[in-house]
C-alpha cells in the first residue's frame, strides 16, 4: 500500500527585527514629509497672474491668464480653473493639464464650454480663480 508522505511543517518562522521596521518608519514619515515641503515650494514659486474672461456666451467663456514660474523645474502640471458668477456662485470649473518651462511666464487661454446652470437675467460672469492641484 502507498504511504502519503506529508510536507514537514516549519514552525519557527523568522520575525522581522524591531530595528528594521523603525528605520522604514521613518523613512515613510519622511517621505510625506519632504511631499509636504515640494508642494508648498511649488505653491509659493509658481503664480497665476492678470486672469480675465474673455468672449463671454450664454454657454461658454475663454479664460485667459498667465503663469509665472520663477523654479528651475518645468513639467506637466494639473491646474484647476472656476470662474464665478456676480453672486459669488461657482458657474463651471475645469481641471486641465499645463505645461509649465521653468523660469519662464507663459500665457495661456483655456476655453470653459460646460456651465453647471445658465446665468440668470441679473447675473454676469465676475472673475476666474485658478490653483494648481
Amino acid at each position: 500500500m502507498a504511504e502519503i508522505i506529508k510536507r514537514p511543517t516549519s514552525t519557527n518562522k523568522k520575525q522581522i527585527p524591531m530595528s528594521i521596521k523603525i528605520a522604514l518608519l521613518l523613512a515613510v514619515i519622511l517621505g510625506f514629509w519632504l511631499k509636504s515641503c515640494w508642494k508648498n515650494y511649488q505653491l509659493d514659486n509658481i503664480l497665476f497672474e492678470n486672469k480675465t474672461l474673455v468672449n463671454p456666451t450664454p454657454v461658454s467663456v475663454d479664460v485667459l491668464f498667465t503663469i509665472n514660474n520663477k523654479t528651475y523645474r518645468e513639467g506637466k502640471h494639473r491646474i484647476l480653473i472656476q470662474v464665478y458668477t456676480t453672486k459669488n456662485h461657482v458657474i463651471c470649473k475645469k481641471m486641465t493639464f499645463v505645461e509649465i518651462k521653468a523660469k519662464k511666464s507663459v500665457q495661456y487661454i483655456k476655453e470653459l464650454d460646460n456651465f453647471n446652470r445658465p446665468l440668470e437675467k441679473d447675473e454676469e460672469l465676475s472673475g476666474a480663480y485658478i490653483s494648481l492641484e
